[in-house]
């Protein structure tokens, strides 16, 4: 199904239980895809709670895995918490083979991404808090690669505007698995920096 859609929709699973751990990948407004914690712990969900109220992004670690319509893990988006420095998001094939690293420079309101590939630099993206479009620019051509676009997805009915109304991120599918999964990589370390 991944390979058939031009774009997708990630979109945060709202609720505290999940915050900032779950999301939903769409195609056409059904679920395809899902983004789930993979090692629940009750002591880092009780930190993830304090991080609502100061807003902390550098402490979220972060430890999931993208399954496809049938359960199928295809990829595992890791990034370990801290305090003082931000740490790198690293996306990992079904096999957990390194395919990306996303490094995340932060400053004010100004958020730029590094990404790497076999450890050089790939592409890039910059954008401010205030951003709804980010583009992806390949670091050799300075070629725009996509863009990431932030907005709410519009519902035939009210309640289920209330219910899945949630800002996410429309991100344009790739003509290979790995490139597809470090443009959904981007759109998450995006969305934990700015949520």
């Amino acid at each position: 199904m991944l390979n058939q859609a031009d774009e997708l929709f990630i979109q945060p699973y709202s609720g505290v239980k999940y915050y900032n751990k779950r999301y939903d990948i769409l195609i056409n407004k059904e679920t395809a895809l899902r983004i789930t914690d993979m090692k629940p712990n009750k002591w880092l969900d009780t930190l993830y709670l304090i991080n609502i109220f100061f807003n902390i992004p550098h402490y979220n670690r972060l430890n999931v895995q993208i399954q496809n319509e049938n359960n199928d893990v295809i990829g595992y988006i890791i990034k370990e918490g801290g305090f003082f420095k931000m740490k790198d998001f690293h996306l990992f094939n079904a096999e957990k083979e390194l395919i990306a690293t996303i490094k995340a420079e932060s400053k004010l309101s100004k958020l730029r991404l590094t990404i790497l590939r076999n450890e050089s630099e790939w592409g890039y993206s910059e954008g401010s808090l205030t951003a709804m479009d980010f583009s992806i620019v390949d670091s050799q051509t300075k070629e725009t690669i996509t863009v990431l676009r932030k907005r709410s997805p519009i519902y035939e009915t009210v309640q289920e505007n209330i219910e899945k109304g949630m800002d996410g991120y429309y991100v344009k599918t790739a003509d290979s698995l790995e490139e597809t999964l470090i443009r959904i990589a981007c759109a998450i370390s995006i969305d934990q920096h700015y949520n």
